[in-house]
């Protein structure tokens, strides 16, 4: 792979995200649509606990009968986000190849390249995961053996020591992260092509993690910062500045609810647009950086 610009690779998920809202925000949807499932559930748990408050028994056999039934959803719901999250994955890759080409689908598909990418990410994440304990272990072992020297000499070791940890992860993550892109490119899966693409690269590829989590910091709290001044400023003009006057305007907004409903569609379109930023943040760098300029897969 050739030298990649970090600066480029890490401000690549704020060009997607400021140059494609749309695309970012139903990415972003999508990525939260499994919770719905949860939503459902819990929905229904608070409706048991409302009509069984009078009969504690009642209440808890309605709500034995239904553990079992939410269990179900919240496993149904974990399964659908890694396969949403494999989905938009591949999008977000096919976005960052295609430059400031259009797609009429916002580059989503339902193939064997998401397949692919499912199976790279579940990959990934049981690979990290077990150099995470094996590393850790062997740490703690260290750390073990170390137990009896001085305070001056272990503590920072220790500290040493959990740096390193740190960032041997994220130095491998950056490796593997390449593996998703050279699947999209490749249409196939590319464990082997994606591990060699950073080779020579691999400081590369932690500095753009590092410049692309601060960038991030800074946009997310600039986003919220502005969100709670506007409540702020809203709240000032409505006169709800205490419980009882929120108590009184809520009572008259459900009389009336479109103002509720004009909120709650605002906040959802910021919550799904960050959502998709943040999967962005996951994605983008990283087929930027392979710099690929094959068209989209």
């Amino acid at each position: 792979m050739k030298t990649f610009s970090i600066g480029d690779a890490a401000l690549e998920p704020f060009r997607l995200a400021f140059g494609r809202p749309l695309s970012t925000f139903v990415w972003g949807l999508v990525l939260l649509a499994p919770l719905a499932l949860m939503g459902g559930a819990t929905v229904e748990m608070f409706r048991t606990m409302i009509a069984h408050a009078s009969d504690p028994e009642g209440l808890h056999e309605a709500l034995m009968a239904q553990s079992l039934g939410v269990q179900l959803w919240a496993q149904l719901a974990q399964l659908l986000q890694v396969v949403f999250a494999a989905v938009v994955s591949a999008a977000m890759i096919r976005a960052v190849f295609a430059g400031r080409g259009r797609d009429r689908a916002l580059f989503l598909r339902i193939g064997m390249t998401e397949l692919y990418v499912l199976i790279v990410l579940i990959a990934v994440a049981v690979g990290l995961f077990v150099a995470a304990v094996l590393v850790g272990l062997l740490l703690v072992g260290l750390g073990a053996l170390m137990w009896g020297l001085p305070e001056g000499v272990k503590i920072p070791a220790y500290v040493l020591m959990g740096a390193a940890y740190v960032v041997g992860l994220l130095l491998l993550w950056g490796r593997l992260a390449l593996i998703a892109p050279a699947t999209v490119r490749s249409k196939t899966l590319a464990f082997e092509p994606g591990w060699k693409a950073g080779r020579g690269q691999t400081l590369r590829l932690f500095l753009m993690l590092l410049l692309s989590w601060i960038i991030g910091v800074v946009v997310s709290l600039i986003v919220w910062g502005v969100l709670i001044g506007v409540a702020v400023a809203a709240g000032a003009a409505l006169g709800v500045g205490d419980a009882p006057s929120f108590d009184a305007w809520l009572e008259g907004a459900m009389a009336n609810p479109a103002l509720l409903w004009g909120g709650g569609g605002v906040l959802l379109l910021i919550v799904c647009w960050m959502q998709g930023l943040s999967q962005l943040m996951m994605v983008a760098p990283y087929a930027r950086a392979l710099q690929n300029p094959t068209p989209e897969a």
